[in-house]
């Protein structure tokens, strides 16, 4: 039967396709997105640590590493915060922000990033303004499917998707190629690589001029909690830090559980 945010969901979404014919173009209507998300935030707080404080975890300059006797945080948040801290840029643009619980932790575990994030969902980016009302980010909605060029973001040194652009069924090479033109030095995702082939997603995007990088390196890392490949790094300059992304099914056959 469900939950009665998803029962509600179902609702609000079979009405809208009656009232205008057409269905959702992603896995959600975005519109009716907000409780859902609430409900798998709950979900996840069960066993993981969704907001942080200062103390909980530290950064040597290479590994995050917990700090006190609370829940660790998922997999595939740590290893997102882990890389960006890692490159330290300056700013950073989340793609797909939600309730901007991750841009909240990367404040913490860096007060120094500048910080911004978007979101498709006015409902989403309500809830983020309620959750974290003093967080210190330039948040907007914004429809990263529009197509390039489009839509105003911020210029910034790094961006970053979290499970995001796994669940764009329609243009979502347009989310990526808005993404890399935002971003002039790297791009970090953490996503369920089956769902798209993100490699050559991103290598048709730059043969085809669609991101502005005289240069694109792409590579990978493996999550120091799992032991098993979770993130791709896609950069303006070599990296040699990170193992080259050369064969896709390094990410895609591994089951990440995202």
């Amino acid at each position: 039967m469900g939950t009665a945010a998803d029962r509600l969901y179902h609702i609000r979404k079979f009405f809208k396709m009656l009232r205008t014919g057409r269905k959702a173009p992603d896995d959600y209507d975005w519109q009716f997105y907000s409780d859902i998300y609430r409900e798998g935030l709950d979900g996840i707080a069960r066993d993981h640590t969704l907001i942080l404080r200062e103390g909980d975890y530290a950064f040597d300059g290479e590994h995050l590493s917990l700090q006190r006797d609370i829940k660790p945080l998922h997999p595939n948040y740590h290893i997102t915060y882990e890389t960006l801290l890692q490159l330290s840029p300056e700013s950073i643009l989340e793609g797909g922000c939600g309730g901007g619980d991750h841009l909240h932790n990367l404040h913490v575990l860096n007060p120094r990033f500048r910080l911004h994030g978007v979101d498709v969902s006015d409902g989403q980016v309500a809830l983020l303004r309620k959750r974290h009302p003093d967080l210190p980010a330039w948040v907007e909605p914004r429809d990263l499917t529009a197509e390039p060029g489009s839509i105003e973001l911020p210029r910034v040194e790094a961006a970053f998707t979290q499970a995001v652009i796994m669940h764009i069924r329609e243009n979502h090479r347009n989310a990526l190629a808005n993404l890399f033109s935002a971003a002039t030095r790297w791009f970090v995702l953490v996503e369920n690589w089956k769902r798209h082939d993100f490699l050559a997603d991103i290598r048709y995007l730059h043969r085809e001029g669609r991101i502005p990088w005289k240069e694109l390196h792409v590579q990978y890392r493996e999550s120091s909690l799992l032991k098993i490949p979770l993130a791709m790094v896609v950069s303006a300059e070599p990296l040699p830090r990170y193992p080259v992304l050369t064969d896709y099914r390094i990410l895609r056959d591994v089951i990440a559980g995202i």
